[in-house]
């Protein structure tokens, strides 16, 4: 009972098919900065994958930043296209897909922990999108840092179709 399960995307709120068309729902809310938040979650937590559609050669939607626990300036910031290509340590592929490899959009299935806060923005407006996430209730939690060590994670990938439970430790070590 100490986790929940949470889902954000950018879904018709009316229950129309306005899932990202128009952009009347690719963002929870434009900051004072002018970046279109996507997550904004209080924690501690976890983030588990984000996925957004694009054509199949370029995402439309500029910088994909990360915010943690309050802070001002991003602790994570990259070009939208440059991120999905699955080359920007320490988010890589197979835990980073684009276009060509997933079904048909950008997916990031990395864990990425936050203590108190975390809130993800992009530049533009992103168009359709999701976020899974889990929340915790009494669990302390150490937040994204640029040295996270996902090996573990892309191990298990790459292992796919294999029993999951024979290998290695696959906990995410920051």
């Amino acid at each position: 009972q100490n986790v929940e399960s949470h889902y954000v995307s950018s879904y018709d709120r009316q229950g129309g098919n306005d899932d990202g068309f128009r952009g009347t729902y690719s963002q929870l809310y434009v900051d004072q900065r002018g970046e279109h938040v996507i997550f904004d979650a209080k924690g501690p937590g976890c983030v588990y994958n984000f996925w957004f559609t694009g054509s199949k050669r370029a995402l439309h939607w500029g910088k994909l930043r990360m915010y943690f626990d309050g802070e001002t300036e991003p602790r994570f910031e990259c070009e939208a296209m440059e991120f999905f290509r699955g080359t920007t340590r320490p988010f890589l592929f197979p835990l980073v897909t684009h276009a060509f490899i997933s079904s048909g959009g950008y997916s990031c299935s990395a864990p990425i922990p936050f203590a108190k806060r975390l809130k993800i923005t992009t530049e533009r407006s992103a168009g359709f999108y999701n976020v899974y996430y889990q929340l915790y209730k009494g669990v302390k939690a150490k937040s994204w840092t640029p040295e996270i060590d996902y090996r573990p994670v892309i191990e298990l990938f790459e292992r796919c179709g294999s029993d999951p439970k024979q290998g290695q430790d696959t906990r995410v070590v920051a």
